[in-house]
């Protein structure tokens, strides 16, 4: 898959006090992205920091129950889909390579421009592997439930969620 180079963006930082802040800012996020016509979220925290809750309220945009998203560890990939998209919900902790993730993942790499989302958590094991216009998500831990959320990528995805700095 080629490489151009990512688009110029802001980030906007927000910070959530509850999983349920977490899925709404994970909810925000995919709506706006549905509004373009789909789009890749690479997801980046240590282990608990969030990254699945966020793809959970994603999948709320999609009418899909929150309980039916769990991380895609071992298996790689899971796939909702709804009358509205489709999420591709991926996983790069246990994967080799980049190119070995590509290759797994090619089936939503191949519908990103057709509407559907494509979420990858563990994303900087893998960046090479991802659209260069992706959103990135950094998940950090503040507290038990508060979280540092960075967003970046193209401003007109990233409006409908907030203040933001230009990069």
């Amino acid at each position: 898959m080629s490489r151009s180079r990512r688009p110029a963006g802001c980030t906007i930082e927000i910070r959530s006090a509850s999983e349920a802040e977490t899925r709404a800012t994970g909810r925000r996020l995919a709506a706006a992205l549905l509004a373009l016509g789909g789009g890749c979220v690479a997801l980046v925290g240590r282990l608990g920091a969030g990254k699945t809750v966020f793809v959970k309220g994603m999948a709320e945009a999609l009418g899909v129950e929150p309980r039916r998203i769990t991380s895609p560890t071992f298996v790689i990939m899971h796939v909702h889909a709804t009358d509205r998209a489709v999420l591709y919900h991926a996983d790069a902790y246990r994967v080799g390579t980049a190119a070995e993730f590509e290759e797994a993942i090619s089936p939503a790499l191949e519908k990103l421009h057709e509407g559907a989302l494509l979420a990858v958590e563990w994303a900087e094991r893998v960046a090479t592997a991802l659209p260069p216009d992706r959103i990135t998500v950094r998940m950090e831990h503040l507290g038990v439930a508060e979280r540092e959320i960075s967003i970046s990528g193209p401003a007109e995805a990233l409006k409908p969620l907030g203040r933001s700095s230009g990069s």
